[in-house]
């Protein structure tokens, strides 16, 4: 062997610590690397010996956070919390990772556009922090995206007409932010919108009632029921039109009449068929209508 290096006044120098130096300059991710063996190695053994603990566990659940993998993470402390339900540690460390899963779930809610989902796992978050930076950030973004898709969607119903259902994607965006003026603005062209929608309802109404008073049924009954479509707040077409349709339904009746009275059994039949199906609730129809179909077996 070498002989060992001595000082000048003789006495012999200490042996350099060879293993602290090199634990000293390895990188960071050796470091880690070595970490993780030691722990494997010991839930390993740990396990051959059928003595898994709590402090596997914990360690399990270290691992994983410490690799993002906080599905993981989750499993391991809750099953040590189960396994412990006393033990203090495993209690802080199962509160520490429950925050880094909830945060975790509510970011990948997020990117997959289920934003009301992840507010709700955020909300778990802020009950217990409150000024959690993380949460509030993310709870920020989901009511960003949940108006921004609601005022979109309104936009979108508005220009197609579906004025009620835009009038509510609005006022989800303001559900999320009173005041929004995105959602703000969409209300102002919607009620413009609307009461463009209205004045086009009542030139139809009016050309409904102008038309039944000559008699011109068929023009009429369009005209009502347009403004009634276009506008279900007008209550003055309502009466008008069940009488215009009414006229329509005792006119076809009596063509219906005739025809089965003049022996066309299969057109009676077809005219009742056709008036049944637009005025079910009229009397004398299904009666005329087994005649009808009674004559035309007969006859055919």
């Amino acid at each position: 062997q070498s002989e060992r290096r001595r000082d000048p006044d003789g006495r012999q120098a200490p042996r350099p610590d060879l293993g602290r130096r090199a634990v000293a300059v390895m990188p960071p991710v050796a470091v880690s690397c070595r970490l993780a063996c030691c722990l494997l190695l010991s839930a390993v053994f740990a396990g051959s010996w059928g003595c898994t603990t709590n402090a596997h566990r914990r360690a399990d659940a270290a691992a994983a956070v410490a690799r993002s993998d906080w599905y993981q993470a989750w499993a391991a402390i809750q099953d040590a919390r189960k396994e412990s339900p006393d033990d203090q540690d495993v209690e802080r460390a199962y509160w520490k990772i429950r925050t880094g899963w909830l945060l975790w779930r509510a970011q990948q809610l997020v990117f997959h556009d289920q934003d009301g989902a992840a507010l709700a796992e955020l909300e778990k978050v802020l009950a217990v922090e409150p000024e959690n930076a993380i949460a509030l950030a993310w709870k920020s973004k989901a009511i960003d995206k949940l108006i921004t898709r609601s005022v979109d969607s309104g936009d979108s119903l508005r220009r197609s007409g579906q004025l009620q259902e835009a009038l509510a994607a609005y006022h989800d965006a303001l559900a999320h932010q009173p005041g929004n003026p995105e959602a703000e603005e969409g209300l102002a062209e919607l009620a413009r919108t609307w009461q463009k929608q209205r004045d086009v309802a009542r030139s139809h109404y009016m050309d409904g009632v102008r038309a039944l008073s000559e008699q011109l049924l068929e023009q009429a009954a369009y005209h009502l029921a347009l403004a009634l479509e276009l506008d279900p707040t007008l209550d003055e077409a309502t009466d008008p039109l069940h009488e215009v349709r009414r006229q329509i339904a005792d006119e076809r009746f009596a063509d219906a009449n005739t025809l089965f009275l003049a022996g066309a059994y299969d057109a009676a039949k077809r005219e009742l068929l056709a008036l049944k199906e637009s005025s079910p609730e009229m009397p004398g129809v299904d009666d005329l209508l087994a005649r009808a179909t009674a004559e035309s077996e007969t006859t055919g």
